[in-house]
């Protein structure tokens, strides 16, 4: 598949004052790329779909780089380092789901054992992948993951339901089933928590329980090994922010389910709010300095963009997200958003004061709750 050498990256860019009183730029990366994973260059890790393929690609620049398969039609990338690496999932010649690597102009598939299928969550700047793969059947049992590490060019299997993110510490944040117990209606229920792990089964650095429900998602694990991702919490489901000990919930705004699918190192936060059964309807969110802010808020009035779901964001404050143009609920296109903070030192409450200063945002696959997703 050929992706054109300045494609529709420039198609759109915005400046203006939002609601918020911060400048905000916006990039759109067109209806025919899906951004995932942001590194601190701006390089945006995701799918560029074909007519007839859908292939792992990188956004940089104004242009898109197509990363080709691994012998099948499609591709994703899901993470992407400070090098260009980038982590994902693409099918081999006999169409089965395989974690790679993107390295060096050359995609990978990341060696496991027994596996029809696997897939690689995220990629540290050291080179060390996390992502989880299917273990061999067993009969009468359902499909059963694992996570894994891969790191200087081998592989091994953690002691983790899933691993989803990693950290430059070698820091991974996966889930763990913590036991089957009886709800109060008497429904027997799995119970999963969130579990720290450095590198290896034997570097345990505890378990930590969900917001009171039963399953907990991390999406994204920064340096300090603060954590973000979502968890049931009884009544619903809720993005969640581990830090200094604690797992606070970020709120709903006026929606009734959120996630959290990127973190910088700041621990600022971004993610989706899921407001009704229409896509239309979702939000995008910004979570930083204790608030959580509609990234809507940061456009200006007139703006024809409705942003509904955040993938990620850098240390320059850059966030990939989905959007839609209002008027028109029937495409969705990958955009790059922006803030300049220098003309709002002082920002309004409910505003964000971005110390670092950047642009834009996918657990996705969480289908507005992922990961993870």
């Amino acid at each position: 598949m050929t992706i054109p050498h300045r494609a529709t990256a420039l198609l759109l860019t915005l400046f203006a004052t939002g609601a918020g009183g911060q400048a905000a730029q916006i990039t759109n990366l067109g209806k025919n790329f899906l951004g995932g994973g942001i590194n601190n260059s701006g390089q945006v890790a995701g799918a560029y779909f074909g007519p007839f393929s859908t292939h792992a690609a990188i956004y940089s620049g104004g242009s898109f780089q197509d990363l080709g398969t691994l012998g099948g039609i499609y591709s994703i990338g899901n993470s992407i380092n400070s090098s260009g690496q980038v982590t994902g999932v693409s099918t081999d010649s006999s169409g089965v789901l395989r974690a790679f690597v993107y390295s060096n102009g050359s995609m990978t598939a990341i060696p496991l054992p027994d596996s029809q299928h696997s897939e690689g969550l995220s990629i540290n700047d050291a080179g060390e992948i996390v992502g989880n793969y299917d273990l061999p059947p067993v009969a009468g049992l359902a499909t059963r993951t694992t996570g894994f590490l891969y790191s200087a060019g081998q592989s091994q299997a953690l002691n983790v339901l899933n691993a989803y993110a990693i950290n430059n510490n070698s820091v991974v944040a996966g889930n763990r089933f913590l036991g089957i117990y009886a709800d109060s209606t008497g429904t027997v229920q799995t119970r999963n928590g969130l579990e720290l792990m450095a590198g290896s089964p034997s570097s345990l650095l505890g378990i930590l329980d969900s917001l009171g429900g039963v399953n907990v998602i991390p999406a994204a694990v920064n340096d300090a090994g603060e954590i973000a991702g979502w968890s049931d919490t009884g009544t619903g489901v809720e993005a969640f922010l581990y830090a200094g000990g604690t797992m606070k919930a970020l709120g709903l705004l006026n929606g009734y389910q959120s996630a959290a699918n990127g973190m910088n190192q700041a621990g600022d936060v971004v993610g989706r709010i899921h407001n009704d059964a229409r896509v239309l309807d979702d939000t995008a969110f910004l979570y930083s300095g204790g608030v959580m802010t509609d990234l809507d808020t940061f456009l200006p009035v007139d703006s024809p963009w409705h942003l509904y779901n955040a993938h990620g964001i850098n240390d320059s404050g850059q966030i990939i997200a989905d959007a839609m143009l209002k008027g028109d609920y029937t495409a969705r296109y990958s955009v790059l958003l922006q803030l300049d903070t220098a003309s709002s030192a002082a920002p309004e409450p409910g505003t964000w004061l971005l110390v670092l200063g950047g642009t834009l945002a996918m657990a996705f696959r969480a289908a507005g709750v992922r990961r993870g997703r």
